[in-house]
């Protein structure tokens, strides 16, 4: 969204602001283009004129019916972008969970996904299928944890990529798999 002239670009994990554009230097601009890695094809031009139309769709003067006709690619290339931004503060885990005192946030995570194996009573042969996985740090999680195949679907190519990247170099292809 734009606030008084100043592009943000929303990530679960918080806001990563994007200078005022009267005011983007390159090395600015560059601090942030490094964090996304470039697995999803696009250039450094490519990762900042979709910014660019991202923020213009979000403009006081743009209407609702204009950014609906839109909907499609803001929510592609909303994910294509925000995945680098989420794996580098977050890892592979999109989600929040409760932490007791002094627990480790990624100790938190695991906690909350066995949690959820075992309240399905999840178990080796079991088939599980995960909609909306993200880059499927919990599937791969919870099939560890369970022995249950999960599947993880999603509606964003760039993120199954992702999804399969992870779990081929895990080696869990046995169970879990991405669509």
């Amino acid at each position: 969204f734009a606030t008084q002239g100043f592009a943000s670009f929303c990530c679960a994990c918080g806001c990563v602001c994007l200078c005022h554009p009267n005011t983007r230097s390159q090395s600015k601009m560059s601090k942030l283009l490094k964090i996304v890695k470039g697995g999803n094809s696009m250039s450094r031009e490519q990762v900042s004129d979709t910014i660019d139309k991202y923020v213009g769709l979000h403009e006081k003067d743009v209407s609702a019916d204009a950014r609906l006709q839109e909907n499609s690619w803001l929510v592609k290339k909303y994910y294509d972008l925000a995945t680098d931004f989420y794996e580098y503060g977050w890892g592979e885990c999109f989600h929040f969970a409760p932490r007791y005192n002094g627990e480790e946030f990624k100790a938190s995570l695991a906690r909350h996904e066995h949690y959820l194996a075992m309240m399905l009573n999840l178990r080796p042969g079991m088939k599980v299928l995960d909609l909306g996985c993200g880059v499927g740090g919990p599937a791969r999680e919870i099939a560890r944890f369970s022995g249950a195949h999960v599947t993880g679907m999603n509606v964003n190519e760039y993120q199954l990529q992702r999804f399969m990247e992870h779990t081929r170099r895990q080696k869990l292809e046995k169970l879990c798999d991405a669509q």
